[in-house]
């Protein structure tokens, strides 16, 4: 590897992508840091150089919140058993039906 993309990964590696680090490593594999590179290789190696420096994606606010919300939930459910489940489904529609009544 050349000293600018050391540099390069140092500076980014926190935000650095599993891709990436994969791009990285069919990098190195086909030595296209080299100034005799294969032809054939150009191609490939250019693709790979372009996908090692792309920019990461930001991920977005709500679907951080809403990922978050969902396993916590899931979490909870995996605690419940089924009788407890459906006890509280009972619960439910118990209270629906309550609910409707006092209209």
């Amino acid at each position: 590897m050349r000293k600018e993309e050391v540099k390069y990964i140092q500076e980014n590696y926190q935000r650095t992508s599993p891709k990436q680090l994969k791009c990285m490593k069919i990098y190195n594999e086909n030595e296209c840091n080299k100034s005799d590179l294969v032809p054939a290789l150009y191609k490939i190696c250019l693709d790979l150089y372009e996908c090692m420096h792309k920019k990461t994606e930001k991920i977005n606010l709500s679907q951080l919140i809403f990922s978050k919300i969902g396993q916590i939930i899931d979490d909870f459910v995996k605690e419940l058993n089924d009788i407890t489940i459906t006890l509280i489904f009972i619960m439910s529609l118990f209270y629906i039906f309550i609910m409707s009544q006092m209209k």
